[in-house]
């Protein structure tokens, strides 16, 4: 008797505690993306609570965000290379008077010392909107 008493003492402290860090949730004024939004919410509440219960009750993995938290807020290196890079290849590209397409692109990304494959330079051009001129269509 004395041990269900006891699991059901805890039973109530943990929905408790679940239940207050979820109103916290709801009053969380924070702006940007969802995720980020819930991992701010868990970095300033780990005071208050446990950081399994507040991953527990915003439905995120507490690898995630130990991840995000050990990470941080700015680009990782991957975004900043590939910004200079897509940087580079709209320069190379205007300069060409946009007659250039994928393959003199990476040539021209060669000579100046960019080493990247044809494939990452024409994923690029595709997200940039960019693509070269068709002999007859100016």
């Amino acid at each position: 008797m004395n041990a269900e008493v006891t699991r059901l003492r805890q039973t109530v402290r943990r929905l408790e505690t679940e239940s207050e860090i979820a109103r916290r949730l709801a009053d969380f004024d924070d702006k940007g993306p969802k995720r980020t939004r819930i991992y701010r919410f868990i970095a300033k509440e780990s005071e208050n609570f446990p950081t399994a219960a507040l991953c527990r009750v915003c439905r995120v993995s507490k690898s995630a965000y130990y991840a995000w938290a050990n990470k941080g807020e700015g680009p990782s290196d991957a975004v900043v290379a590939e910004a200079h890079l897509a940087n580079r290849i709209y320069d190379i590209w205007k300069r060409s008077r946009r007659r250039y397409g994928a393959p003199r692109v990476t040539a021209a990304l060669w000579k100046l010392g960019e080493h990247a494959s044809e494939k990452r330079v024409a994923r690029l051009m595709a997200e940039l909107g960019i693509a070269a001129s068709r002999a007859g269509t100016r």
